[in-house]
């Protein structure tokens, strides 16, 4: 019994701590200039409160963090940290609400690891299936101010296809060529891909998108890995998905006036391989959860 907790344990726990594998051609501080720029600011690391990481979040609103679910579960308050509108790295408190279908999903999954069955295992297409709705809010119990926050899009994900985003997280870092490093600086490292493909688990009517980590193509390509699991996927450049207006208007704090933020189309959720080239993210659209987020983060700028 104990044997197989642990078996689930590394398996979530493999998830859970997903940094930017950068090209092996490229040098790592192309990566971390990059992560500056004021589009990535409302990036922050996810922590427990004892400053174990637990993945990266972004700051959709001033008192709200979005992030996935699978290193939430059974937490009921974690840390936000982040760069502040001043440069001063701030930790701020929240509550974790993990989306209340993946909860039960956790729970049913952790119920047959539980069992008498000691030919249990857990295989890549299982652990896809219990990611479905991997999606949570930290709600801040004070508010932090960011210069520039992002809009969420609704756009049908099969109209992603094709498109180059941007994203950017902290943890493990590496290359193409070697694989991930284990150790952790903290730093923050943007990257560039592309989304190449819809796909759909049994069961679940979602369509995920996923990226491609190939060989170098053009300058920042990289894969999100090891500590980005949550790490947003913002459209590049003047990109377009068709209609985007805002479904409300934005009241701005006149003390730190906000500029319009990157669209974000969906969030990192797992890495599909082992960090080498080949390796794929599998990506949330955030289309599927705007009612979900409206309702429990009201302030949010939706784009359609």
């Amino acid at each position: 019994m104990f044997k197989l907790r642990c078996i689930f344990l590394l398996c979530i726990f493999s998830f859970a701590l997903q940094g930017v594998i950068r090209r092996h051609d490229c040098n790592d501080h192309l990566y971390k200039t990059a992560a500056k720029d004021e589009n990535f600011s409302c990036i922050g690391l996810v922590q427990s409160s004892l400053g174990f990481v637990l993945g990266t979040g972004t700051l959709i609103d001033n008192q709200t963090v979005l992030t996935v679910g699978h290193s939430l579960v059974n937490r009921q308050r974690v840390l936000f940290c982040m760069f502040d509108v001043s440069g001063k790295w701030i930790s701020a408190g929240g509550t974790v609400q993990v989306h209340e279908e993946f909860s039960q999903s956790q729970r049913d999954l952790n119920d047959e690891v539980g069992s008498d069955n000691e030919e249990y295992s857990i295989n890549k297409d299982q652990k896809l299936e219990s990611l479905h709705n991997d999606i949570a809010l930290i709600h801040l119990h004070d508010p932090v101010y960011c210069r520039v926050l992002p809009r969420l899009s609704v756009a049908n994900p099969k109209r992603m296809v094709g498109v180059h985003f941007i994203s950017a997280g902290f943890g493990a870092s590496g290359n193409g060529k070697e694989g991930p490093s284990f150790f952790f600086d903290y730093k923050k490292r943007a990257c560039a891909n592309q989304i190449i493909a819809l796909y759909q688990h049994s069961g679940f009517d979602k369509l995920w998108i996923s990226s491609l980590f190939k060989s170098p193509k053009t300058e920042l390509d990289g894969l999100l890995c090891y500590g980005d699991s949550g790490a947003p996927i913002f459209l590049k450049g003047s990109q377009s998905l068709l209609n985007e207006e805002s479904d409300r208007d934005d009241e701005e704090d006149s003390s730190f006036p906000q500029k319009e933020g990157p669209l974000m189309i969906g969030f990192n959720v797992i890495l599909i391989g082992n960090g080498h080239y080949g390796s794929k993210n599998g990506i949330l659209p955030l289309a599927y959860y705007k009612n979900w987020i409206q309702k429990n983060a009201s302030s949010v700028i939706f784009v359609e």
